[in-house]
């Protein structure tokens, strides 16, 4: 489950996403906080720690990615979250956002979104490959008279 915060300087957009998200989405989600502002989403993300974010472009004279550049570390999940088209698209990708949503939300869009967010957390939380000194060697065929026999590479 993504540990997530809400930060959206509308308190309409803030409630209507925490109550979608709680509706539809409480198996895939927790909501642990949420901001109005720059500050107190910084407040919130560095205290909490987040999984996800669900960003607002516009924080009333700030913008998301102020905010972004203001961290010590970008949460694994980024959703930006906008009432502007594809404006911030391209700001959004350099942030490496997992999904841009444009209000109203919709749910199917907002599912797929969390997909996208659930992977990418996944991908950050999964042990790194094996180094190839820590592989098993395997014996290889070789031919002889007899047909194969197996040789292991220390012959």
């Amino acid at each position: 489950m993504l540990q997530t915060v809400i930060i959206d300087d509308e308190k309409y957009w803030r409630d209507s996403l925490a109550e979608y998200l709680s509706r539809y989405c409480s198996q895939e989600v927790k909501v642990v906080g949420v901001a109005d502002s720059l500050e107190s989403g910084l407040q919130r993300i560095e205290t909490l720690h987040p999984d996800l974010l669900f960003l607002d472009v516009r924080l009333y004279d700030k913008t998301a990615f102020e905010l972004l550049d203001a961290l010590h570390f970008l949460p694994p999940a980024i959703i930006i979250v906008t009432g502007f088209d594809k404006e911030y698209a391209i700001d959004a990708m350099h942030y490496q956002a997992c999904d841009y949503l444009t209000k109203p939300i919709e749910l199917v869009r907002l599912k797929q979104a969390l997909k996208k967010a659930l992977e990418k957390v996944e991908a950050k939380h999964a042990p790194p490959p094996p180094a190839a000194s820590e592989l098993p060697i395997l014996p290889l065929p070789r031919s002889s008279g007899r047909g194969f026999e197996v040789m292991h590479l220390d012959q």
